[in-house]
């Protein structure tokens, strides 16, 4: 070990301080800058039941479209870091940020790997500092851990290729199993890892790869899969009426996906690589593309011994935009987190390819001086999108500060509880009822609740909307209520307003 560091002393404290780097842009400050609303409000009340009240989910996130449910792994997964930081949202938070930190030690591996020094310390530099990869490893959400799990489930692929061990087929089956627990769109990966293994696997032992893969798969993927044997299948009945109706969510038409496959791959170009130059997104994605031919071309003529890692990369690149192009639903950013690696290894092999051009030495070292410092300029351009040029909006603090003042309003006397906001759920504020162990109570159906037994004396609104007009509001916490008059209204920070309404009395 020691010789190997002395030899590549460089290269060691290079990369020693640009992972410094990524791990300071993940953790710095990230009690602050977390993201906190209804949804991770939502996700931490499911988690902190499981080590107060011993109710393990079997039920992930519900999926934005289609009515269906995620797997529980992302639960199970942050259970422990919420547990460990005494139930503060930050705890998950941190476990992201650790999944972000581990996908870029993959990523620089990887490109070492594949492409050499040069070009994986300049991947490293840039998945370090990349603006929307930071943003989604600094805060806890199903979809933020993808880049991490996809990675693995890749990159197994060719580690079985080259060292001969077959568990790592089964690591890989394992990895999906996880990822298709953390968002539907990860299913994109099946016919990659199945297409990669059929390219760098001699087809006798396509039985034990694939074999292998499914039995990982399995081992990850049992708890949701009890579930859904349990009670006859209801998501994975959803999600194939979601896909295979008329109108579904998955259109393979081939002239959809011509048409498609250009603005889904410039797409992620644009997300990595934000930039004010209209049209440097479909350069790099075309570039990285006719490159990305080009030295596969080259390596199954010339170079055999490189040619799985270099076609496993490409049916990742090529088969995952496919895959997504196929999609008939809007496109978000984080839609692309399993592709997110991919962008990055082509610009570690592109530079290993310039890097190591046989052209004379004043004209070899001027080529890599101007890689260099275009790599430092294009960071420099990335790190303007970074979140550190903001303030932080303190929205867990915030939001646990309203709570406990609506507490200390209520005199500890029961209560009921409302939000009004447009894109906003009240789990937020009621996680924090919760930790004060005085939650709301929720007004019932008169058909279950005759005597209104669950209608108390006081109703607290906290309103997010710019005007604040509870009264006659239709929304069912506060029409359930009755006719009811505001006795008190407090200005909160954030342009936050708390509202206290009794029973109107006439006078």
């Amino acid at each position: 070990m020691r010789r190997l560091l002395v030899r590549h002393r460089s290269e060691f404290f290079l990369a020693s301080a640009l992972f410094i780097l990524a791990v300071a842009l993940r953790l710095y400050r990230i009690d602050a800058y977390v993201h906190f609303l209804g949804d991770e409000g939502r996700d931490m009340r499911i988690v902190r039941a499981i080590y107060t009240a011993g109710d393990l989910p079997f039920l992930g996130p519900n999926a934005s479209v289609g009515g269906f449910f995620l797997g529980p792994m992302y639960y199970w997964m942050i259970a422990p870091f919420l547990w460990l930081w005494q139930s503060n949202p930050v705890g998950p938070a941190i476990m992201v940020a650790v999944f972000g930190i581990a996908t870029v030690i993959g990523v620089y591996l990887v490109s070492r790997m594949i492409s050499g020094t040069a070009g994986a310390l300049i991947a490293l530099l840039l998945y370090s500092i990349a603006p929307i990869v930071v943003r989604y490893s600094r805060f806890s959400w199903n979809p933020n851990p993808v880049p991490f799990f996809s990675l693995i489930a890749v990159g197994s692929i060719y580690l079985a290729s080259k060292t001969k061990q077959s568990w790592w087929w089964f690591i890989s089956g394992a990895a999906m199993g996880m990822n298709v627990q953390l968002h539907y769109l990860t299913t994109v990966l099946f016919p990659v890892t199945g297409l990669s293994i059929a390219l760098t696997t001699p087809i006798r032992r396509w039985w034990k790869a694939f074999g292998l893969m499914i039995a990982g798969f399995l081992l990850t993927y049992a708890p949701f899969l009890l579930f859904e044997i349990k009670h006859n299948f209801p998501n994975h009945r959803t999600i194939l009426e979601f896909v295979t109706r008329k109108e579904g969510a998955v259109h393979p038409d081939p002239l959809t996906l011509v048409r498609t496959f250009h603005e889904v791959g410039v797409g992620l170009y644009r997300v990595l690589f934000p930039t004010a130059i209209e049209h440097l997104p479909a350069v790099l994605f075309w570039g990285s593309l006719v490159f990305l031919i080009g030295v596969v071309s080259h390596a199954i003529v010339k170079q055999p011994s490189s040619k799985h890692a270099l076609m496993i990369v490409a049916v990742w690149f090529v088969g995952g935009i496919l895959g997504l192009s196929a999609y008939q639903g809007a496109i978000y950013d984080y839609y692309y987190g399993f592709l997110y690696p991919v962008p990055f290894l082509l610009f570690a092999l592109l530079i290993h390819v310039l890097w190591n051009l046989r052209i004379g030495r004043l004209a070899r070292w001027s080529l890599k001086i101007g890689i260099v410092v275009l790599a430092v300029v294009f960071s420099v351009l990335l790190a303007q999108g970074l979140y550190i040029w903001q303030g932080p909006q303190h929205i867990v603090r915030q939001t646990r500060d309203i709570a406990n003042f609506v507490l200390d309003k209520t005199d500890g006397k029961p209560y009921n509880f409302a939000l009004l906001a447009e894109r906003n759920s009240d789990n937020a504020y009621r996680y924090f009822f919760e930790l004060a162990e005085n939650p709301p109570i929720d007004i019932q159906n008169p058909t279950i609740d005759p005597e209104r037994k669950t209608v108390t004396q006081q109703l607290f609104i906290i309103c997010e909307q710019q005007t604040c007009a509870p009264l006659g509001h239709p929304k069912w916490e506060v029409a359930g209520f009755g006719q009811a008059e505001i006795v008190g209204q407090w200005y909160m920070i954030g342009g936050i307003t708390v509202q206290k309404l009794v029973h109107f009395k006439e006078k």
